[in-house]
């Protein structure tokens, strides 16, 4: 009977054990996606950033030109 008992017990504390590390391991992939999340995010959001300003830069290069088109045109 002890043996069975300490059978039971090494049982036990090594399914403790298994899941220890499967937490550890979900909150270690947890932190990983999250980081990889948040790169993907934030390169996305430097594209869109880049793209937005880009386009205000060439309504704003449009904008002036078309001004000094006007104004040459005003001096003739």
């Amino acid at each position: 009977m002890k043996g069975a008992f300490d059978a039971a017990q090494m049982a036990l504390a090594d399914a403790r054990a298994r899941v220890v590390r499967e937490k550890e391991n979900c909150r270690r992939k947890l932190t990983l996606e999250c980081d990889n999340c948040k790169r993907l995010k934030c390169a996305k959001a430097k594209k869109d950033c880049k793209g937005a300003l880009d386009k205000a830069g060439k309504w704003i290069g449009g904008v002036v030109d078309k001004a000094g088109k006007i104004e040459n045109h005003s001096k003739l």
